[in-house]
C-alpha cells in the first residue's frame, strides 16, 4: 500500500499485477483504497477480499468495516448495518451477533449466547451443551452430555401455565365454594400447588397441594386427596383471602390438548447433569439416578434404585417402589410430632451406634409387647407390672425380686431348690403358716440348734 498523503484520484499501479491482487490504489478522501480485483473468467463469481498479507474488509451500509466488535487478530471482516438474508451461511470459526438475529435452519458447530436467546423450534444438539444461566423451552432434545451451571438460576420446563385469579374470584359463601377461573383448562383428578396471596384462602394452606374439581369450563373447586377429587368431596372455603393467588400444575396434565401442543415439554435425555436448580412442573420419569443433592416440594415416586449421597429435603409424602439406599448418617423426622411407619419386616440386625447408651421407648412412651424367639441378653430388668413366662426361665448370678412373691398357681406345679439359703425362713404371720400338711409330710428334719414348739405332737416313734 502507499505511504503518504495524495491528491484525490491520483492512482499507484502494483508492480505485480498477478491473480488474485488489485490493479492497484487510488487516493480518496477516506485514504488509499484498492481497485480492479484481477480474475479470470473462471472466477467471475469468486470475490476475494484481501490476502495472505493484509487485511481485507467489506463494509455495508457503511463507509468503513470498523464497528466495534471487528476483531484486528483475524483477517477479513464483514460489518452489515444492514440486514443479511441468506439460503446457507456457513462459519467456521467463532461468530459474534450483537444484535438481534434470525435463524430458521441452522447448523453450528460452536455457538455462544451472552444475551437471550429464544428458539420457538426444535433444537437439536449432539455434542456437549454448557449453559450458565436459565433456560425455557418448549421442546428440548438432548443426546449428549448437557451441563446446567447457572447460579440459582433454574431450569423451567413448564407443562401448562401457571393460573393466577384475584382473591374476589373465591365464592366461599356458596356450598359447596369454587373459585372463578376463566378458560383455566383444569380436569378433575390435576394435582396443583397452591401459592397463596398476601393472605391464604381460608381452609387452604400456602404451598400446600390439591385437587382439582372440575366445576365447568370458567370454574373449579378443591379436594384433599385424589379420592376425593373424583369422588366430588371438595374443601370448604371460609374466606377469600387477600392479594393474588397462583395454582402451579404439580402432576401430567389430563388435557390431551395441552399435552400435544407445542406449548408441552418433551424431554428425551441419555445423561442428564444438573448442578443448579431444576424444576420439573409435569411428570419425570427417571430410570437410574445419582443425585448430590434433592428438593422436592411435591409427590416423589421412585420405580427403581436411587442413591443420594448428600442433602435431601421432601416436603410432600415420597413413594419408592424399589431398593432405597440411604449412604451415610440417616435422620427420620426433625420433630418428636413426626411418625414413623414401617410397614415392612426388617431383614437386618438393629444395632446401636453406641452400647449402652440407646433406649427403646421413655418411661412415658413405652412399647407395647416385645416378642423375642431367641435370648434376651439384659444387664438389668424391671418389671412394672406383672410378668408371664409361658416355659422355662433360666437366671444366672444374683436375682433380687421386690414385693409378693408367688411360687406355682396350682397344687400340681412342683417347685424345685438346688441352691443353699443363705437367709432365715420366716413366715409371713406368726403362727399361722404350716410345714406341710397332714397328708403330705416333709420327711426329715435336721436342726443343728434349738427347736422352738410350742406343743410336740409325735405320729409315731
Amino acid at each position: 500500500t502507499p505511504t503518504g498523503s495524495g491528491t484525490v484520484g491520483d492512482i499507484v499501479y502494483t508492480s505485480d499485477p498477478s491473480f488474485g491482487k488489485y490493479i492497484g490504489w487510488v487516493f480518496t478522501p477516506q485514504g488509499w483504497k484498492r481497485f480492479g480485483l484481477i480474475s479470470t473468467e473462471r472466477d467471475l463469481d469468486t470475490w476475494v477480499l484481501g490476502d495472505e498479507n493484509n487485511n481485507g474488509r467489506l463494509g455495508i451500509g457503511t463507509t468503513a468495516a470498523d464497528r466495534a466488535g471487528v476483531n484486528a487478530n483475524f483477517r477479513g471482516a464483514l460489518d452489515v448495518r444492514g440486514q443479511i438474508v441468506a439460503d446457507k451461511l456457513l462459519m467456521t470459526g467463532i461468530s459474534t451477533f450483537q444484535g438481534t438475529t434470525i435463524f430458521e435452519d441452522v447448523e453450528i458447530e460452536r455457538l455462544k449466547v451472552t444475551g437471550s436467546n429464544d428458539v420457538t423450534g426444535v433444537s437439536t444438539f449432539s455434542k456437549q451443551v454448557i449453559i450458565g444461566a436459565g433456560i425455557t423451552a418448549n421442546q428440548l432434545k438432548v443426546t449428549g452430555i448437557s451441563t446446567f451451571t447457572g447460579a440459582g438460576t433454574p431450569v423451567i420446563m413448564q407443562h401448562k401455565a401457571d393460573k393466577t385469579f384475584a382473591s374476589s374470584a373465591v365464592s366461599h359463601a356458596t356450598s359447596p365454594a369454587f373459585i372463578t377461573i376463566s378458560g383455566h383448562g383444569y380436569f378433575t383428578g390435576e394435582k396443583v400447588q397452591y401459592v397463596a396471596g398476601s393472605t391464604p384462602i381460608g381452609g387452604l394452606t400456602d404451598r400446600r397441594t390439591y385437587f382439582i374439581i372440575r366445576r365447568d369450563t370458567n370454574s373449579i373447586k378443591l379436594a384433599t386427596t385424589l379420592a376425593n377429587a373424583l369422588s366430588d368431596t371438595s374443601i370448604d372455603l371460609s374466606s377469600t383471602g387477600a392479594g393474588t393467588h397462583k395454582f402451579i400444575l404439580r402432576s401430567k396434565s389430563s388435557d390431551s390438548v395441552a399435552a400435544s401442543s407445542a406449548d408441552g415439554v418433551g424431554l428425551s435425555v441419555d445423561q442428564l447433569h444438573v448442578v443448579g436448580i431444576a424444576t420439573f412442573p409435569a411428570a419425570v420419569t427417571l430410570t437410574n439416578v445419582n443425585i448430590s443433592q434433592i428438593n422436592v416440594s411435591g409427590l416423589s415416586t421412585f420405580n427403581d434404585a436411587i442413591d443420594i449421597n448428600a442433602t435431601s429435603e421432601f416436603s410432600q409424602p415420597v413413594n419408592i417402589n424399589a431398593t432405597f439406599n440411604a449412604n451415610g448418617d440417616v435422620n427420620l423426622g426433625n420433630a418428636t410430632s413426626d411418625t414413623i411407619t414401617a410397614t415392612g419386616r426388617f431383614d437386618s440386625d438393629l444395632v446401636p451406634s453406641t452400647d449402652g447408651a440407646r433406649d427403646l421407648g421413655t418411661s412415658s412412651l413405652e412399647w407395647q409387647d416385645i416378642f423375642i424367639d431367641g435370648t434376651a441378653k439384659i444387664d438389668t430388668l424391671t418389671v412394672d407390672e406383672s410378668a408371664s413366662i409361658a416355659s422355662n426361665l433360666s437366671v444366672n448370678g444374683t436375682s433380687t425380686f421386690n414385693g409378693n412373691i408367688n411360687l406355682g398357681n396350682a397344687t400340681s406345679d412342683q417347685i424345685s431348690v438346688t441352691g443353699r439359703f443363705v437367709d432365715h425362713l420366716i413366715p409371713h404371720l406368726d403362727g399361722v403358716k404350716d410345714l406341710g400338711t397332714s397328708s403330705i409330710e416333709w420327711r426329715n428334719l435336721f436342726l443343728d440348734g434349738t427347736a422352738h414348739i410350742d406343743t410336740l405332737d409325735v405320729d409315731a416313734n
